[in-house]
C-alpha cells in the first residue's frame, strides 16, 4: 500500500505517478539486493541532504533554484529527471566570480531571523517574542502614521504585517500557539480583511497551520505544526548572564549592590569593577582617593 501525506495535496496526478514509480523501482532495487547479500548489510541509506531539500521544498512555487556547485547542480539534475522534469529548466547554475551568500546578503538575512524585531517596507514593524507557553508577535506603525487617514494607514501596516508574520513564521520555524496582536482598527471589514491575508498567506505553508477569528482585544490566535525545533531552539543556547531573560541590571544598580560589602567606606569614594560579560562599570565618583575597594565573584 501506499501513504500520501497532506503536503502531496498540490500534486498533480502525473507528478504523484511519477513520484510512485520511482519509490517502486527503488524498493525492487533493494529486495533484489537483499536476496543477493549476507546480514548484517546496508541496504539502503536515507537520502542525501540535497535530495531531501529538493523533495521536500522545491516545487513549481519556486521560480528559480541557483546553486554555486557543479556537483550539486549535477545531483540535483539527475535527481529532478526521476521525480519532476518539468522543474529542470529552473536550476540554474551560479557561475559569477561573487559568492553566492555576498550577491544575494544572504549571511544577512539569516542573522536578522534572531532579531525580535522585524522591519515593514512603509516603516512599521513586529516585535517577535518566544516564550515557554507560546509565541507573541506585536505589530507597531513606527514612524508611518498617516494623519489624514489613520484607519487606512494603520490598514495598510496590518496587511503589510500579516504577510511579513506568516513569512516569519516559516522562516523561524516557528511552532506550537502563536498569538499576533495587530494595531487596533475599528471597521470590522478591515479586520477580516486582515485575517484574510494572514490565512491567504499561511496557506503557502508546509506545516499545518490554522488562524482563528479576530477576538474582541484584536488579537488573532493561531496554531502552527511543530515541523522540528525553532531557530532558537536549534541554534542558540541560554544566555549564562541573563539567564534566558533578554535583560541585565543597569550599570546604576550594579553600583549599589556592589557597595553593600564596604561597610562604613562612603560609597561615593569607592572605585567598581563588575566583570560580567555586558558591561564594565566605574564608580560614581572619579575624584582621587586613597580608599580603593575590589569585590571579586
Amino acid at each position: 500500500g501506499w501513504i500520501i501525506r497532506t503536503v502531496a495535496e498540490d500534486l498533480t496526478e502525473q507528478s504523484c505517478k511519477r513520484e510512485i514509480d520511482h519509490l517502486f523501482g527503488l524498493w525492487k532495487k533493494i529486495k533484489r539486493k537483499a536476496g543477493s547479500v549476507r546480514a548484517p548489510t546496508l541496504l539502503q541509506r536515507e537520502t542525501s541532504l540535497t535530495r531531501g531539500i529538493i523533495r521536500d521544498l522545491f516545487s513549481d512555487k519556486v521560480d528559480s533554484l541557483l546553486v554555486d556547485s557543479k556537483v550539486l547542480h549535477n545531483e540535483i539534475v539527475q535527481y529532478l529527471k526521476q521525480i519532476e522534469p518539468d522543474l529542470l529548466e529552473r536550476v540554474k547554475l551560479y557561475s559569477v566570480e561573487t559568492p553566492l551568500f555576498d550577491e544575494y546578503d544572504i549571511e544577512a538575512e539569516i542573522r536578522s531571523l534572531f532579531k525580535p524585531r522585524v522591519e515593514l517596507p512603509t516603516g512599521g514593524y513586529l516585535i517577535v517574542q518566544p516564550t515557554e507557553a507560546l509565541v507573541s508577535i506585536d505589530v507597531n506603525t513606527g514612524r508611518y502614521t498617516g494623519k489624514k487617514d489613520p484607519e487606512s494607514t494603520i490598514l495598510k501596516t496590518n496587511l503589510e504585517a500579516a504577510r511579513e508574520v506568516a513569512r516569519q513564521l516559516r522562516l523561524r520555524d516557528i511552532g506550537g500557539i502563536i498569538v499576533v496582536d495587530f494595531i487596533d482598527m475599528e471597521s470590522r471589514g478591515n479586520r477580516d480583511k486582515v485575517l484574510q491575508e494572514l490565512r491567504t498567506h499561511l496557506g503557502r505553508d508546509r506545516a499545518r497551520t490554522k488562524a482563528f477569528a479576530v477576538s474582541e482585544l484584536g488579537l488573532i490566535e493561531m496554531t502552527r505544526q511543530r515541523v522540528r525545533p525553532s531557530l532558537w531552539h536549534s541554534m542558540t543556547a541560554e544566555c549564562p548572564t541573563c539567564h534566558g531573560t533578554g535583560r541585565v541590571f543597569r550599570p546604576e544598580v550594579v553600583v549599589r549592590s556592589a557597595s553593600w560589602p564596604c561597610g562604613s567606606i562612603p560609597t561615593w569614594r569607592c572605585t567598581w569593577w563588575n566583570r560580567s560579560p555586558t558591561s564594565c562599570v566605574s564608580s560614581r565618583s572619579r575624584q582621587a582617593s586613597s580608599w580603593r575597594c575590589a569585590t571579586t565573584r
